[in-house]
């Protein structure tokens, strides 16, 4: 009887649900968060650990990492969502009994979601009618996430995030996305109040320096004054003596 009590109903199906939220300033940074658990049909699950993750792109990075806009923005979310996914299905899911059937990926943006939901239905040649290659770089990215995962014998869908039962975690990623940009706010700040710095001193070294090049130049300049009162006599001078006249003063003499 306790083995049976370990054994869930065929018509409860476990899935994976992962919300994700992305908080996006084209000056600030980037911040994501994303928060993943299980469910049971449509109750939330304690069988696997909720598991969350903090993302912070800052301004520098956006080239790089493919986020310019604020749609590749939660594109990027949702391959960061799906490797989270992978890695749980990978560590926890393989040497258990816990069978997952699906994968549920909630995005706060409609449009990438219709986006994200018209390739997968068409299949790669719709990617053709797509204009901005990086935007058809980060779908091909999505789509490639969602099939990799799908090799874990798992079906895996993109949805809006409007669920009632989930509307804990829906606010709480919102929350980790705005703190993740604020991270990369402090950084930027502390990063300019480090060249603030380092600009002040190169500037009191070099100061410093013509300072002491001015006294080197107004030593250079007495130095030719002292010397032109010391010049070498000549040989007129040289052959003269001095001689105390009656009135104390010295009298010149050619000798």
């Amino acid at each position: 009887m306790s083995e049976l009590s370990n054994v869930l109903p065929v018509a409860d199906q476990i899935s994976l649900v992962l919300h994700t939220a992305v908080d996006f300033c084209r000056k600030a940074g980037v911040g994501i968060g994303i928060i993943q658990h299980a469910a049971i049909g449509a109750a939330r699950s304690g069988i696997l650990p909720v598991e969350e993750q903090k993302h912070g792109i800052e301004r520098g990075q956006y080239g790089a990492n493919n986020v310019k806009t604020c749609e590749r923005a939660h594109m990027y979310a949702l391959i960061l969502a799906m490797g989270l996914a992978r890695s749980t299905l990978r560590r926890r899911c393989t040497t258990t009994r816990i069978k997952v059937q699906s994968v549920t990926v909630f995005c706060t943006l409609p449009s990438v979601v219709a986006l994200i939901k018209y390739h997968q239905a068409h299949g790669p040649k719709s990617l053709e009618s797509v204009v901005s290659p990086e935007d058809r770089s980060m779908i091909k990215r999505v789509l490639a996430s969602a099939k990799k995962l799908s090799r874990y014998d798992v079906q895996v869908s993109v949805s809006e995030d409007g669920e009632e039962s989930f509307t804990l975690e829906a606010a709480r990623v919102k929350m980790m996305a705005h703190q993740g940009k604020k991270v990369c706010r402090r950084r930027r700040h502390e990063r300019r109040i480090m060249s603030k710095n380092a600009r002040a001193a190169g500037d009191k070294e070099e100061d410093g320096g013509n300072d002491e090049d001015g006294n080197g130049v107004g030593h250079e300049e007495e130095m030719r004054k002292d010397s032109s009162h010391s010049r070498p006599m000549t040989g007129r001078e040289s052959s003269s003596t001095f001689k105390m006249d009656e009135t104390g003063e010295p009298e010149l003499k050619w000798t």
